[in-house]
């Protein structure tokens, strides 16, 4: 149970999540209850927010609690409490909920802010009171605010890194493909001079087959560069030791391999470079560069 709630906790909203939502729906819920308004208008008052609270809650759109902020703000002159209760939550989900334009929320936020002072002056609140109230409605706004640049500036991050990890592998398989299609068509221009200059049929026939072993070739080292692009990147010591591994197991080598110091993170691009199939780095043997023509 206690995994549960720690996992939900992390995974949801800070702001606008289900939890929050289900939270203020209890606390709007036993205002409700517990409230005793003397004016019969506070009910209707409370009534409106509440369902605009529930739409807001069953359908994820933030305009009723424009609605739902301002029937509470007339509440706080006659009953005071129990509506800054109604009032701020949904003011403050209504700013920082990245569905709401920023100007929007702003003017609603300032049209609370003149119905509460002009409610508590109609009704004759102390001026204690009333500084009070506009007080916390500001910082309310201000928290809200900060809260809602934050969000926006780790969706452009997220976006940022989305695009980097695209280009990133956008290079990493046009290095496979240039490699394989540049070492293929080197062979096929060979074949198709020993077919035309030379008709040496078993050369070109050579040079075919030769094109075919190179073809699925590329498709292997293709393969592996989208396999290993799926994967997760392992630490430079852990790439560096598998390499000298199949190094070892390949050739035969007595090789070892000494890691010192503290280790830093590495770009993208060579935490790659570092973990790329072996394919990839070789080159084009000298018998696949292609004959002078005479």
């Amino acid at each position: 149970m206690r995994e549960r709630i720690t996992r939900l906790l992390s995974a949801d909203d800070p702001e606008t999540g289900r939890l929050v939502r289900w939270v203020v729906t209890a606390l709007l819920g036993w205002v409700l209850v517990t409230a005793g308004p003397a004016v019969p208008l506070v009910w209707a008052l409370f009534g409106v927010s509440a369902a605009c609270w529930l739409v807001f809650l069953f359908t994820d759109r933030p305009w009723p609690l424009a609605l739902g902020s301002a029937a509470a703000a007339l509440a706080v002159g006659p009953d005071g409490s129990d509506a800054i209760v109604f009032l701020y939550p949904q003011l403050m989900l209504l700013v920082a909920h990245l569905a709401t334009p920023f100007r929007v929320g702003l003017a609603v936020a300032a049209a609370d802010l003149a119905i509460v002072v002009g409610s508590m002056m109609w009704w004759q609140r102390p001026a204690g009171a009333l500084a009070v109230y506009a007080t916390v409605l500001v910082s309310v706004l201000f928290v809200a605010m900060h809260r809602r640049q934050f969000r926006q500036s780790q969706q452009i991050r997220t976006r940022a890194a989305a695009l980097d990890e695209r280009a990133r592998i956008a290079r990493e398989l046009h290095d496979v493909l240039a490699h394989s299609l540049g070492v293929l068509r080197v062979q096929l221009e060979v074949a198709d001079a020993l077919l035309t200059e030379k008709k040496d049929l078993e050369g070109a026939a050579e040079r075919v087959r030769r094109s075919l072993k190179l073809a699925t070739e590329g498709l292997v080292e293709a393969r592996s560069a989208v396999a290993a692009l799926r994967e997760d990147i392992p630490p430079l010591p852990d790439a560096l030791a598998a390499l000298v591994a199949q190094h070892r197991h390949d050739h035969g080598a007595d090789v070892e391999l000494r890691t010192s110091g503290v280790p830093r993170p590495l770009p993208p691009p060579s935490r790659s470079a570092c973990c790329a199939p072996p394919a990839r780095r070789s080159r084009t043997p000298p018998s696949t560069r292609p004959a002078r023509r005479s």
